[in-house]
């Protein structure tokens, strides 16, 4: 198997013309100006090739370690199959695909794709997709879409393009159904791998990705058809690319998809807001100085901090959750007297803050137990669904909903987590990569 895939010169030459065509819109997307960088691959060369590797899955005290394992690239979960495990690695410019079988100690080898010009990075995974890219200082950036469904990997789509500031969240995102690339050269977004141009373009006048700052919020919208666009005048243009339909939000501060995208939350000047995906209110939290949204992720809670604003700026003081059947309700009053809080992550049972002017200090709450847990000097943590894996002083430490905090490996000075999939932890300590089964 020695697959040679060119680079797509045809790609190039399609997104030429979508600048070319752009300087005639109205929109702000392509308004004329100094002319763009020219687009480079990072990648000058990818095919498919067999793996040089064949790790195994060695039993090394409670842990297992993957022997003969590069790089590690990541891993992601496999659709129900709670004991396996996919797994990538990068050597001698190879990058290759296995799938860890934890219950039957194999290692399964799928197939690998050599890669000339760079080391890739995971963007996503999409079951049985995953796309990686790379990127050089001066914003070119080069993709590879690849699927798993089959017995070896197969690459379904690659390019390359320079990306304006504004755009290099999230360029290249999957919708629900299709991959998206978005204006990244000009108006239009296209679905990937077809190219189509997909329907929907901003009416309003939006903000110049080359030359002006995008909000975090702008950009796809993962799992849906949602593009927001920054207005210049003011607010965020919410459009449905594949229908066209647009319309305004007003109040974008802050701005938060619930997990099924079918509620918009929204922060500014102290008010918490809540609109469907029509655009329409569903709730208007005004109740003291509110903010720092966050959703939950295997719910439709809303938490958000309120406070007090003075003349030193916002006093954060307590933590509240929406629901739309219930509406507010004041969880817990914040710990100590840091002036800056951030909400990290959600579920119904727990949620991960941050405090302090550089988020130094960690603070899980456990909703649903009422208890509420400062996390001094963390280094590293990883969550999933409500359990915290964290690195402190030297050893890796769990919490989870119910418990308190447990010990997982002391002497863990020199460890580096990697991931948390299916109730499995991967680390690397002293050169080897291990994989943990969390106790539930």
């Amino acid at each position: 198997m020695n697959q040679r895939l060119p680079l797509f010169l045809p790609l190039f030459l399609l997104l030429s013309m979508l600048v070319l065509s752009g300087c005639a819109q109205g929109n702000g997307l392509g308004k004329a100006g100094p002319p763009l960088p020219t687009s480079k691959p990072v990648w000058t060369e990818v095919s498919l090739l067999a793996p040089p590797r064949n790790p195994a899955l060695v039993q090394e005290a409670g842990d297992m370690v993957l022997d003969g394992l590069g790089e590690f690239i990541g891993a992601s979960y496999i659709p129900d199959e709670d004991r396996q495990i996919l797994v990538m690695d990068w050597a001698e410019n190879v990058l290759g695909f296995y799938i860890a079988d934890l219950y039957g100690r194999k290692v399964h080898v799928l197939g690998g794709i050599e890669i000339r010009g760079g080391r890739p990075r995971l963007a996503a995974s999409v079951w049985p997709q995953l796309l990686f890219y790379d990127q050089d200082d001066d914003g070119n950036r080069s993709w590879l879409l690849v699927d798993l469904a089959g017995e070896e990997p197969e690459i379904i789509w690659q390019g390359y393009a320079w990306v304006p500031p504004g755009l290099r969240r999230e360029p290249v995102w999957f919708g629900g159904e299709n991959w998206y690339m978005g204006p990244v050269t000009g108006p239009a977004i296209t679905r990937i791998p077809s190219g189509e141009t997909a329907a929907g373009r901003p009416d309003y006048e939006v903000l110049n990705p080359v030359t002006e700052t995008w909000p975090l919020w702008a950009g796809g919208v993962s799992n849906s058809s949602w593009y927001m666009y920054p207005v210049r005048d003011g607010g965020c243009a919410l459009l449905d690319i594949e229908t066209g339909r647009e319309h305004l939000v007003t109040k974008c501060q802050e701005l938060a998809w619930n997990e099924e995208r079918t509620l918009l939350a929204w922060a500014e000047d102290g008010q918490v807001g809540v609109l469907d995906a029509q655009g329409k209110n569903v709730a208007l939290i005004i109740q003291g100085w509110s903010g720092q949204i966050c959703w939950s992720e295997t719910g439709n809670s809303l938490y958000y901090l309120g406070g007090e604003e003075n003349f030193l700026g916002v006093t954060w003081e307590a933590l509240w959750r929406w629901e739309e059947e219930t509406g507010v309700r004041r969880l817990a009053s914040l710990p100590g007297t840091w002036n800056k809080w951030r909400l990290l992550r959600a579920t119904e049972e727990a949620v991960l803050a941050a405090a302090g002017g550089n988020g130094e200090t960690l603070f899980y709450f456990d909703v649903a137990n009422e208890k509420i847990y400062e996390l001094k000097d963390v280094e590293q943590w990883l969550w999933q669904a409500g359990v915290l894996i964290f690195l402190r002083q030297g050893e890796l430490l769990r919490l989870s909903p119910g418990f308190d905090t447990r010990i997982i490996l002391r002497d863990a000075a020199e460890c580096t987590l990697l991931g948390l999939v299916n109730r499995f932890v991967l680390y690397t300590l002293h050169g080897k990569v291990y994989i943990r089964q969390l106790a539930m």
